[in-house]
């Protein structure tokens, strides 16, 4: 269920045909001088800054190739077929089917340990599905057409939540959307063939293409929390000559709203062939190649608060006792979180399909799972469907 959750959340994350990675992530601190005063200030805020920003900017670098990945693995899942043509209309199959996809799995083991510290990698991954219909349309041609959206219908929300001794990141989704659209033409280049009759038949090969969009929407709240000791300098008010340095855990507290919007294109042929086991099962295998357009857009502004752990003070020679200038608690500063990503999936994903289907007379029931020939001990897709064909 985790895995499931992680998967959400990255993909709880304009169309763009082509162009480069763009990510961009700034936290801008602001001195309150109403609560610190003439004679307290951070001794580099430039510092301060960098640290507390450091993490967003490594999740989006760290995971720029896997998330955009993960989701378009997904835009080519709804209408598996175990038989390699429909026969010409008014012969006609129409079904459901969904499925889920992860890329660069293996990321999961350190998710836990990791996401908070140096290394916030995770996997990517998606699910989609789809209402499908298909018809033949010549003798070795058929063409398939496949729709979803939840949108209106059904809205995810849940909690992504990961801390450590020192900071927390939780993300609540609150609105989801998912679009998906597409058609798949299939050409039948070697006819079916019994082998050993009622036993096993060939069923022939196929060349397929299909063209697959995808468009997710996910709006989410984001909270950041981070404790980071920090030095001040503290001026004597009575000798400004004189000051100390005063190190002090800053508390920061960030609130914001975070919106993913992915908008993918996928154009894949693919090579299948087919058999049939005892006429009740048929098995389909073959390499298929995603050629992927699109952008994968992570948007974050939140703005929150920096608080004090501990009293600002320093020895007064005039006074001879610690003079304290800043109560602990107090919001010493501002602070905003920016960030704007524009991350790409790989342009050319291979794969491999395996496929059943079992036949229960005009009933179809489908099981496919497909496995990225890069990455294949950790990527893969898997989907299940039911059909009728008459």
């Amino acid at each position: 269920m985790r895995f499931i959750h992680t998967c959400i959340f990255s993909a709880a994350i304009i169309f763009v045909v082509s162009g480069s990675l763009f990510a961009g992530t700034s936290f801008n601190i602001t001195p309150n001088s109403a609560i610190l005063g003439p004679f307290v200030s951070y001794q580099d805020i430039d510092d301060v800054e960098s640290t507390y920003g450091a993490f967003p900017r490594a999740f989006f670098n760290k995971n720029s190739d896997v998330l955009p990945t993960g989701m378009a693995l997904v835009n080519t899942l709804g209408y598996p077929n175990g038989k390699s043509i429909i026969k010409k209309f008014p012969h006609f199959e129409a079904g459901v089917a969904a499925g889920a996809g992860v890329y660069k799995y293996d990321r999961y083991e350190d998710f836990d340990s990791e996401i908070l510290e140096n290394n916030p990698v995770i996997p990517g991954g998606g699910a989609n599905g789809s209402i499908h219909f298909g018809t033949g349309i010549g003798k070795r041609m058929d063409i398939t057409f496949k729709f979803l959206w939840v949108g209106p219908f059904y809205s995810y929300d849940d909690t992504f939540d990961e801390s450590d001794s020192n900071q927390d990141l939780t993300v609540r989704i609150h609105d989801t959307d998912i679009f998906s659209i597409g058609g798949k033409f299939r050409y039948r280049l070697v006819d079916r063939k019994r082998l050993v009759p009622f036993v096993f038949t060939f069923g022939g090969i196929s060349t397929n293409l299909s063209v697959d969009y995808l468009k997710t929407y996910v709006k989410t709240s984001v909270d950041f929390s981070k404790t980071e000791l920090v030095d001040f300098t503290v001026q004597d008010p009575f000798d400004p000559a004189y000051s100390e340095t005063n190190n002090v855990g800053l508390i920061s507290t960030v609130t914001g709203e975070a919106v993913l919007n992915t908008n993918l294109l996928s154009v894949t042929p693919e090579i299948l062939v087919y058999f049939d086991l005892f006429y009740l099962f048929s098995i389909y295998t073959g390499p298929s190649a995603m050629f992927n357009f699109g952008a994968f857009n992570f948007d974050i502004d939140a703005r929150g608060q920096m608080v004090n752990d501990a009293p600002l003070t320093v020895y007064s020679d005039t006074l001879g006792y610690n003079l304290e200038l800043v109560a602990a608690d107090q919001e010493v500063s501002t602070a905003r979180l920016e960030s704007t990503n524009r991350l790409q999936p790989q342009r050319i994903i291979p794969k491999w399909t395996v496929g059943l289907e079992i036949n229960l007379w005009v009933l179809k029931i489908q099981a496919e799972v497909a496995a990225v020939l890069t990455s294949y001990t950790d990527s893969a897709t898997a989907q299940v469907g039911v059909r009728v064909d008459f």
